[in-house]
């Protein structure tokens, strides 16, 4: 198609000018309004992104839960490890030969400096393993199950001298006797959902 050599538009270079300026701008806003090409690169980027933080985070409660087990493990070797097993079997004997005179348990322990640093290792012992518990650094499920009856039978036999020793000052036995509750506690629910045949539900690890 010709152009007309005498119409407005060709004989006036501003016309053709404004022409051009409104031809770009109609372009410009019909680039604007059309959608987004999607970056399928950024994308495959960001899957991988998320597939790595999910990957780390499952590793990480995976290795805490392994951490809690292997410790608590580690417990129980202390506890019956060659050198522990003369001092378990002296400290329990001393407490089991008194009976209910626990004024003559503690009057023996007090006076015999042998017997009074194998009771202290042994409680200390017990102290450490129940402090771990308390914060969540073994596997409550693992401890439930290993270190009963254990614990509270131990506690049991410590506890007169632990009290005598609260009553001078000294903070003796308290982390013992909380854990060796909640461990007695956990198992006897435990129990009782198995005589009413309810499913057992694992405590946290």
């Amino acid at each position: 198609m010709r152009m007309d050599p005498h119409s407005s538009i060709a004989q006036d270079p501003t016309t053709l000018d404004q022409a051009a300026e409104a031809s770009a701008a109609a372009a410009e806003a019909l680039t604007a309004s059309a959608p987004p090409s999607t970056n399928w690169l950024d994308v495959e980027n960001a899957s991988f992104a998320l597939i790595a933080v999910f990957a780390a985070l499952a590793g990480y409660f995976l290795t805490r839960r392994h951490f809690r087990v292997a410790r608590t493990l580690e417990y129980i070797r202390a506890f019956n490890a060659p050198d522990m097993i003369p001092v378990r079997a002296r400290v329990i004997a001393w407490a089991q030969k008194h009976g209910t005179d626990h004024g003559a348990l503690v009057s023996e322990v007090e006076a015999d400096p042998e017997l009074r640093s194998m009771a202290l290792a042994y409680v200390n012992l017990l102290t450490e393993f129940s402090v771990a518990y308390e914060r969540g650094l073994v596997s409550r499920s693992v401890a439930n199950e290993q270190w009963y009856p254990l614990l509270p039978e131990q506690w049991d036999l410590i506890r007169p001298w632990a009290l005598s020793r609260r009553s001078k000052g000294y903070e003796m036995g308290a982390f013992i006797e909380r854990v060796s509750m909640d461990v007695a506690r956990a198992n006897a629910e435990k129990e009782a959902k198995r005589k009413a045949g309810q499913p057992l539900t694992r405590i946290e690890p």
